[in-house]
């Protein structure tokens, strides 16, 4: 009898064999997967965004009034109408279905979207750190990194109580997400097996095959290579693909909710314009002419034919409800939700915990270790990238200047502002996907502190860039806490 029981135990399974050799990870994102699926449906539309958004569709379904959005018989243009139209189309896919499920599924399609674009984002965060050396922790991998990211997403109180709910904001959150995606996804990785990528990661030394001696880097072969991968049908298809993806992100926001994150999204770019070199390349040229016709259909034909209707509805959508909502029309009837600072902030902090309090501390942690390290080195010369000042430490450069000789004055050592007698400090800022998110999180939060008015709904679209901007803060805090138990 025990040999039986020993024979059909549970580990002798089949199922329990198969699931043995899936990942570990596949688990905690089926945990996550199932944590957003819960509360979405088998219930009644929640108060107050829930009714009104279902009463827009549930109109679309029975009187076919596509064009402009109608609520107990009456045009509403405070919202954009995207979101309506994809969950009718859902209630109309599946009429066995009740309407207020089945246009539910919305919010799935919309969430899914912005968790693809998030673990993208957060495997190039990976990557870029990965590349510079920059060790997170020992047991960091690119799934773990991904992993520690959508914690700290899901575990923010203000997205926990808004991702359920069927509102316009969930879509423009995920426009958001999709249009910083494409934004990181365009900044170009360097080759693992080219001279930068082999010093960056530290496997090189000075006249090492001659890979990092004095103007190895401006060589003949080095800019042939350099040419070739500008050149190259992959650099061409990635311009390609994350233009397109970032107009239509900016589209799919504008569509949803307004200008808001366009407002972000534009002045993210004209940052990196005027900081990043890269920005200013004239490759570059296929990325904007992507946007530009990925953004076309979204901010023409609706707002088009929205005006061609009705011009006074026109006037409402566009100027008190996108405009006048946020700098403080009197006239505008929706610009109610005003804050004064001291409130902004604390909405700020409360509606991002835990992640914004781990941000700031961390935050604060990192800038304490890189002023200790400025002090114990003497050097205030060099201003801090955003990768210095995350890590405490000073960034890679691209050739070990301690070993050249002081009377050492090249042209190409000048321009790379390396140290010695007759050398010139250059500060460039450094192109990174960290730098590409911190920009998009700080004009978002000063675009709505400065806002006449805030919903805490409205802080949605700055909640994955906080998370990632505080992922790599996680080993100070985890050393923080070990020198505290000492």
């Amino acid at each position: 009898m025990l040999k039986s029981i020993k024979k059909y135990s549970l580990t002798s399974l089949p199922v329990w064999q198969i699931l043995k050799k899936i990942p570990t990870t596949w688990f905690i994102y089926v945990l996550f997967f199932a944590y957003g699926l819960i509360g979405i449906f088998d219930r009644f539309p929640w108060k107050a965004d829930e009714p009104y958004s279902f009463g827009i569709i549930w109109n679309i379904i029975i009187n076919n009034q596509w064009l402009i959005p109608h609520v107990a018989g009456d045009p509403f243009v405070e919202k954009s109408p995207l979101i309506f139209w994809i969950g009718a189309i859902f209630a109309k896919a599946l009429p066995f279905i009740p309407a207020h499920e089945s246009s539910r599924l919305t919010i799935v399609l919309f969430m899914a979207v912005t968790i693809a674009a998030f673990c993208f984002i957060a495997s190039r965060l990976f990557d870029e750190i990965d590349r510079q050396s920059l060790s997170l922790a020992p047991s960091h991998t690119s799934i773990s990194y991904r992993v520690h990211s959508i914690t700290l997403l899901v575990a923010i109180i203000g997205l926990t109580e808004h991702i359920h709910k069927l509102t316009a904001d969930i879509a423009q959150l995920a426009g958001a997400t999709l249009a910083l995606a494409a934004l990181v996804g365009n900044k170009p990785l360097s080759k693992p097996g080219s001279c930068v990528a082999r010093c960056a990661q530290s496997s090189c030394t000075v006249g090492n095959e001659g890979c990092c001696a004095p103007g190895a880097l401006t060589s003949h072969n080095e800019l042939r290579f350099r040419k070739k991968s500008n050149a190259s049908k992959e650099v061409k298809t990635r311009q390609v693909i994350s233009g397109f993806l970032f107009g239509a992100g900016i589209g799919i926001a504008f569509l949803s909710k307004g200008l808001f994150v366009p407002g972000i999204a534009g002045l993210t770019l004209l940052l990196c314009l005027i900081l990043f070199q890269d920005f200013r390349n004239h490759t570059k040229l296929r990325f904007y002419l992507t946007a530009f016709i990925g953004v076309l259909p979204f901010v023409i034909l609706w707002p088009l034919a929205l005006y061609h209707h009705s011009a006074e509805l026109f006037h409402e959508w566009f100027w008190l409800n996108n405009i006048g909502r946020f700098i403080g029309l009197s006239d505008a009837p929706l610009g109610v939700y005003n804050k004064n600072y001291s409130e902004k902030i604390i909405a700020i902090l409360v509606n991002g915990a835990p992640t914004s309090i781990l941000f700031v501390i961390g935050a604060i942690f990192a800038f304490i270790r890189w002023i200790s390290y400025k002090i114990k080195h003497h050097s205030f010369v060099f201003i801090p990238t955003v990768l210095e000042g995350a890590f405490g430490r000073q960034g890679d450069r691209p050739m070990s200047v301690d070993r050249l000789p002081d009377e050492a004055n090249t042209r190409s050592q000048q321009r790379g502002g390396f140290k010695g007698e007759g050398y010139k400090m250059i500060f460039r800022p450094q192109l990174s996907a960290y730098a590409i998110v911190l920009l998009f999180f700080t004009t978002g939060f000063f675009s709505l502190f400065s806002s006449a008015s805030m919903r805490d709904i409205y802080l949605l679209p700055l909640y994955p860039p906080l998370a990632l901007l505080t992922v790599p803060f996680i080993p100070l805090l985890h050393s923080l806490d070990k020198t505290g138990s000492k």
